[in-house]
């Protein structure tokens, strides 16, 4: 005796009697759901069966591991911002004067 294939969820839905008949219907279908049974009836039974609703897996997001912020400061970095802020005060005084 073959086999019946029944395809609950695919491109064509019923009961196939061959195997590349099924695969033709659910191969590349994302969430497929077929079965093999080697009587018609049970085959009938289980596609009248209610399918449940399966959630797909989500793809779970990696987490960025969090940068650290240098707490070092060099000494030739708190010159530069020492310098940065003395240029920006002479160009206020600089406003100011030419007013």
């Amino acid at each position: 005796m073959s086999k019946i294939y029944a395809v609950k969820v695919g491109r064509k839905t019923g009961l196939f009697h061959s195997w590349e008949e099924r695969e033709k219907q659910v191969k590349g279908y994302k969430g497929a759901i077929y079965k093999s049974f080697s009587s018609e009836e049970e085959a009938k039974n289980y596609l009248r069966k209610p399918t449940k609703k399966v959630k797909p897996k989500q793809k779970k997001k990696k987490k960025k591991a969090a940068k650290k912020k240098n707490t070092f400061e060099s000494a030739y970095d708190k010159r530069a911002k020492e310098q940065r802020r003395v240029v920006g005060i002479k160009k206020i005084y600089r406003s100011i004067e030419r007013e």
